[in-house]
């Protein structure tokens, strides 16, 4: 944008002086403070990915972002990634822009030498991580395999056919077959042996609101149980008095027992 010629050089030095920050640091000089800027940004934090629900038909990335404050606070930088929606995309089309955008992070992370990624996903949001225990992981290289240390699953649908006969389905267009085949308990893990032995060592928690309903009780209890089945760190947590929604929308306090349970599954990794 060109100067306003009305503008005199005095009125111009004060404006640049008022919208530079690094000048109003206390920390030392602008070269300084935006060298340790850079240098917080990329070093070797932990990652964790969240993925939104919504039924695969609502809400979006920027609604979703509850944990960001206190995980950025305990040294752990947050990706909230966002997906398209159905009717415009099928359930199977999001599972791959998932896989993707994991993917994307993982990758990232090893370049610049995390120490893990840990993905979190709430209702269908679980379900879409669920879906990084597949095949998928084999297409993975190794190193950036093991950087993928846990998941934090939280009221998912884990089965999708009891939802092919309810108003859920109109944008999804799930028949009894497609449902099955984009359901994480029902999956068969043909995976290589790495693949295996990277779930094994995995730290899973699989959360679920105390006022969620008796359907989503029973998936969480069912899919924990499978999951003991292929990873020896399982836990499975109901947290009191929360129900399907406020059980993520208090990740924004630090004092909050989910909160405090995925930084202590991070930071604990460390030790």
């Amino acid at each position: 944008m060109a100067h306003d010629s009305a503008t005199s050089s005095a009125q111009r030095q004060e404006l640049e002086e008022q919208y530079s920050p690094s000048r109003w640091s206390r920390r030392g000089d602008a070269d300084y403070v935006i060298s340790e800027h850079v240098r917080f940004a990329t070093e070797d934090c932990p990652f964790l990915v969240y993925v939104h629900g919504g039924y695969w038909q609502e809400l979006s990335r920027e609604l979703s972002a509850y944990c960001v404050r206190p995980l950025h606070g305990a040294g752990i930088a947050v990706a909230v990634v966002g997906y398209d929606l159905a009717p415009q995309v099928n359930v199977s089309d999001i599972v791959e822009q998932i896989q993707a955008a994991v993917e994307f992070v993982l990758n990232f992370a090893q370049k610049r030498g995390s120490r893990g990624v840990w993905v979190c996903g709430h209702s269908a949001g679980a379900h879409l991580s669920a879906w990084l225990l597949s095949p998928w992981l084999d297409r993975l290289g190794a190193a950036a395999r093991r950087l993928l240390r846990g998941l934090v699953l939280v009221s998912g649908v884990y089965r999708l056919a009891p939802l092919v006969p309810t108003y859920v389905n109109h944008a999804l267009r799930l028949t009894r077959e497609t449902a099955d085949s984009v359901s994480p308990a029902l999956a068969a893990f043909e995976l290589s042996p790495d693949s295996k032995d990277s779930i094994k060592n995995m730290s899973i928690l699989v959360a679920i609101g105390q006022h969620d309903s008796p359907a989503f009780h029973e998936q969480s209890r069912e899919y924990s149980k499978i999951l003991r089945g292929i990873c020896d760190h399982v836990e499975h947590l109901e947290v009191a008095d929360m129900d399907h929604f406020s059980v993520v929308e208090n990740l924004h306090k630090e004092d909050y027992i989910l909160t405090k349970k995925i930084i202590g599954m991070i930071k604990g990794s460390d030790n």
